[in-house]
């Protein structure tokens, strides 16, 4: 059966009882209007972020992002920007962007009545649909989503499991098993007060794809949705689910691309994007940052390593001097003879900032002991490490 709603009645309806008026998802989840804003605030493992905004201007929206950064930032807490293709202003993607934001993959946000779907799929052979009710469950839909989606369960886990133990009408989190191996999983939370109910976190694992098995577990959940008195069905749909759901009867809307922040992370960029030119930008002369700041104080006088220091000096005095002025305090390794020691930092400084960052923790040389003391320079890390660590590495692209 057609659908009865036109698409842009149903995002008109999805924007004003979805977006616009949110409503807490648990007990811990608390929804926020903040000026033109709409925001979810939720413990680490829950869901955090901007859900509906309407700025009248470019200068209202870059003020109303660094007050939700400010937020959530003094909560310790990582956040997403859920934009729609129809959000204004038109370039509020580009301004997330220049606020530190990093952009997923788009999505097609699809809807379709409940009443108007083709619920005539049937489970393939082999296949059963259970129910998920308990801790046992979660721990199978949990490793489901690992394998499937190739990401961390840990936060979805613990999600569900909360919902089911405050809120379980909420949720309705389905698993199919064959035999009694869980082969995919898929959940569809309701909105009470609302005409929609989301279907989230379907997944099948490889090697049982292109079974129709995904599209059972779509239909089961809409007949669930149906008996539950819920009007509408959305989902934001990847391009593999797209053509299925479109086949049962869904309509593409719009589209959703999450912007998502990480105070660690953008703090750091920000420390990159102000770094002095490195020895090949500024016309092979070595240069430091000045602005670093020490642990216990302001920073002292700037500093700035000495090339014809170094040439005079023996290669050990020459490591010495640099992880030195490096640090600006005493420094966290003992000098070791090496050959090369005198074109290290300039290797070392040639390095972006944000390469050396990510490599992992470092040990003094000649124990298995990490140092005590953090280190408080990106590129003193670098020069702990061993020479093969200077070559770039796959995990560090």
């Amino acid at each position: 059966m057609p659908s009865t709603t036109a698409p842009a009645a149903l995002l008109t309806l999805y924007d004003r009882e979805i977006r616009r008026d949110a409503r807490p998802e648990g007990p811990d989840d608390v929804v926020e209007r903040v000026g033109r804003v709409v925001r979810r605030t939720a413990p680490a493992h829950g869901w955090n972020g901007v859900v509906w905004s309407d700025f009248a201007s470019g200068e209202e929206a870059d003020e109303a992002i660094a007050d939700q950064i400010a937020h959530y930032t003094s909560l310790g807490l990582a956040f997403e920007w859920k934009l729609y293709a129809h959000d204004e202003p038109a370039d509020l993607g580009s301004r997330l962007l220049a606020h530190g934001f990093t952009p997923e993959p788009d999505e097609t946000l699809m809807a379709a009545e409940a009443d108007a779907l083709a619920l005539t799929t049937t489970v393939p052979d082999g296949i059963r649909v259970v129910p998920v009710t308990d801790e046992a469950g979660v721990d199978q839909v949990a490793a489901v989503h690992e394998r499937a989606f190739g990401d961390d369960a840990s936060r979805l886990r613990r999600r569900l499991l909360d919902t089911l133990t405050t809120t379980p009408d909420t949720v309705a989190a389905v698993l199919a098993l064959a035999g009694d191996v869980p082969v995919s999983a898929a959940r569809m939370e309701l909105s009470p007060g609302t005409s929609f109910a989301g279907l989230w976190g379907g997944g099948t694992v490889p090697e049982w794809r292109g079974r129709g098995i995904y599209r059972a577990l779509v239909t089961h959940r809409a007949r669930i949705a149906a008996a539950s008195g819920c009007r509408v069905l959305h989902v934001d749909a990847g391009p593999q689910s797209r053509p299925i759901l479109q086949r049962l009867g869904f309509t593409p809307l719009t589209v959703t691309t999450p912007y998502v922040y990480e105070p660690a992370r953008s703090a750091h960029l920000e420390a990159h994007e102000s770094r002095p030119p490195t020895a090949h930008e500024n016309g092979g002369r070595p240069t430091r940052p000045d602005n670093h700041r020490s642990r216990t104080g302001p920073s002292p006088a700037p500093q700035r390593f000495s090339l014809a220091r170094s040439r005079a000096a023996t290669p050990t005095a020459a490591r010495a001097i640099w992880i030195s002025h490096s640090t600006q305090s005493t420094p966290l390794v003992s000098a070791t003879p090496r050959a090369d020691a005198r074109a290290e930092p300039m290797r070392a400084a040639a390095m972006p900032t944000r390469i050396v960052h990510r490599m992992p923790m470092c040990w003094r040389p000649g124990t298995t002991r990490r140092p005590r003391t953090p280190i408080t320079m990106p590129m003193t890390r670098a020069l702990m490490m061993p020479s093969i660590s200077m070559s770039p590495l796959p995990f560090l692209r």
